[in-house]
């Protein structure tokens, strides 16, 4: 219906209403009976909260949600569903079978692991884990995606007027990732974990920011901004392109191999770094190209069009003697 919808699991919970205000409440302390705490069928409202503190001692505590989830006129910048799950000293897991759909921010925090199964969708989608972070599809409607945990993997991304950011302790595994600029707001893609990084197709509104310190894998990219792909604080770490590359300027630095298709930079430079290069077209519409490897370096073809003084130069370099 209207008004806010609150699920609250606690021993002792201060619940205030004040007519024309939101609902609002303060846990005191969590409790002891939270193993499989199961909410289902369809929840509506303006605003839709769930919020679940175990106490001291509580393990294996999970919150499961299987309901259809709407909220229905809470606004970009208010409450739409929130999810918060927290224990003194015990992880909380929360599972989320069921679609949400919220005119506001979709908000989850929790210690534990979290595994979503069906699509979520608000105006913009935040989510924290201590654990591992497994969902399906995210849309953010008016604003951007931010996932950080342990380990992320999600579906298709998409993200309209804001960026999409990812971050883990691991790895990180996505479907293809859509990033729009919306009156000259959002439109960038950035993910850094300390794992290996593998992405789908990135279309981005704005630049692309890659930093893993193992492979990084990705499949075509369009990015109308810069584009800049690292692992060399990683040892031996590739960097690899399943599809062509197109980027207003590329910058990429290897540890290990690097293997790509095409690579066009629009308007600026293209600069590659690695043990070894492999390319097929490399091309600097209005700047310059300039490859260094220890090893061999590979390519069809190199084109650098010059516009300014100093553009149009191409520099190809073995550092270790390599062909």
């Amino acid at each position: 219906g209207t008004g806010s919808v609150s699920f609250v699991t606690a021993a002792d919970v201060d619940v205030t209403f004040t007519p024309g205000s939101p609902l609002s409440y303060v846990v005191n302390s969590g409790t002891t009976i939270a193993r499989g705490q199961t909410i289902g069928g369809t929840v509506r409202g303006d605003t839709v909260d769930f919020h679940m503190v175990t106490a001291a001692g509580v393990v294996d505590a999970v919150l499961q949600v299987d309901a259809l989830v709407t909220a229905t006129t809470a606004s970009a910048t208010g409450n739409g569903i929130r999810l918060f799950a927290d224990s003194p000293d015990a992880s909380v897991d929360i599972e989320i079978n069921g679609e949400w759909l919220s005119g506001g921010t979709i908000g989850i925090e929790t210690g534990g692991d979290l595994q979503a199964s069906a699509a979520l969708t608000g105006s913009a989608v935040e989510i924290f884990t201590g654990g591992t972070l497994v969902v399906d599809d995210l849309t953010a409607s008016n604003g951007g995606i931010f996932l950080d945990g342990a380990g992320v993997t999600t579906g298709n991304l998409s993200a309209n007027g804001g960026d999409i950011s990812l971050s883990a302790l691991g790895n990180i595994l996505t479907g293809n990732l859509t990033s729009l600029l919306r009156l000259g707001v959002g439109g960038g893609i950035d993910a850094q974990a300390t794992g290996t990084i593998t992405l789908g197709a990135l279309d981005a509104g704005a630049d692309i920011a890659i930093d893993a310190l193992q492979q990084v894998t990705t499949g075509a990219i369009n990015a109308r901004g810069a584009l800049s792909v690292s692992t060399v604080l990683g040892a031996g770490a590739d960097v690899r392109f399943l599809g062509d590359v197109a980027a207003s300027d590329i910058f990429i630095e290897a540890s290990g191999d690097f293997v790509g298709a095409g690579l066009t930079a629009r308007t600026g430079n293209v600069v590659v770094g690695g043990l070894s290069i492999a390319a097929t077209d490399v091309r600097a519409n209005r700047g310059a190209v300039t490859l260094t490897a220890a090893d061999s370096i590979v390519t069809t073809s190199v084109i650098a069009n010059g516009v300014n003084p100093g553009d149009g130069t191409i520099t190809i370099r073995s550092t270790g003697g390599g062909a």
